[in-house]
């Protein structure tokens, strides 16, 4: 069964085996939606919720809400307050900045 350590603002541990038909399997590749797997040492890795990886999961069409229950759903002890406002404050910059080709003269 999966588990997630949450550390600190960004960082988190997952607890479980990602490459085992077991539930655990997709549940690892929903994490890798919002979160940039940075170290391996099975059965736990180290994740880092970067802003890129979490605005790839605004594009996909998750909510910071989303993200917050799922790590709710199976986190071994509550998450830090810090680490729901970074998810919060990241999701919503989304969209906030768009690059246009401009035809030049």
């Amino acid at each position: 069964m999966l588990q997630i350590y949450p550390q600190d603002e960004t960082f988190l541990y997952v607890r479980g085996n990602p490459e085992s038909s077991s539930e655990d399997s997709p549940l690892f590749e929903q994490v890798g939606v919002f979160a940039d797997r940075r170290q391996t040492m099975p059965p736990l890795y180290l994740y880092e919720l970067s802003n890129e990886r979490l605005w790839n999961a605004c594009r996909l069409g998750m909510t910071a809400r989303d993200v917050i229950t799922f790590l709710r759903r199976y986190a071994a002890s509550p998450l830090p307050t810090k680490m729901q406002n970074h998810i919060c404050t990241a999701m919503g910059r989304f969209g906030d900045l768009a690059l246009y080709e401009v035809e030049g003269d």
